[in-house]
């Protein structure tokens, strides 16, 4: 009688490997990480759109800059486009500040108003001293020539981008 090596290679088989697992239908935690992701998405969208829409007197205070720039461009406009700039701001500052915080501001009240909403002072003395003159000059070249319009122009275009709003109550939670 002959006796069968159990360690021989004629008595291998080849590996059965167990049928693939099929991704559907899911797990129940997978439903719950779908919805909450979902949901945080939605939120998401919400407060982007909720930002969009808060934001829309700064996207139309840059384009009317953006306006008084290029009608600084062309010497029959440029008097009285650089005339627009401290009301641009003054308007700016209404749409999104209360009005009994800013409609009685003036001179360095004004300013200081200005420059405390920013994360850092924009307004230096010059542009300071450049849009005090074009607040009260009616068309004057003389007193606007001498201005440096473009750190003005600067100066307001980062704040309109850069000011922090107020708390509302909507923010606070409150009614």
């Amino acid at each position: 009688m002959q006796v069968k090596d159990p360690a021989s290679l004629s008595n291998l088989n080849d590996i059965v490997l167990p049928a693939k697992i099929s991704w559907w239908p899911l797990a129940p935690g997978w439903y719950v990480l779908i919805a909450l992701l979902s949901l945080a998405l939605l939120w998401w969208l919400w407060q982007a759109w909720q930002n969009w829409k808060h934001n829309r007197y700064r996207r139309q205070s840059l384009q009317e800059l953006a306006q008084i720039q290029s009608e600084l461009k062309n010497n029959n406009t440029a008097a009285t486009a650089i005339l627009k700039i401290p009301a641009l701001l003054k308007r700016t500052a209404l749409a999104a500040y209360p009005r009994e915080q800013i409609a009685g501001l003036s001179t360095q009240d004004w300013f200081k108003f200005l420059n405390r909403t920013t994360p850092t002072p924009l307004f230096s003395q010059q542009a300071i001293d450049a849009l005090q003159t074009l607040a009260y000059a009616s068309k004057d070249r003389a007193a606007i020539a001498n201005i440096a319009i473009a750190p003005t122009l600067a100066s307001v275009s980062a704040w309109i981008r850069q000011h922090q709003l107020p708390i509302s109550k909507h923010q606070q939670g409150g009614h």
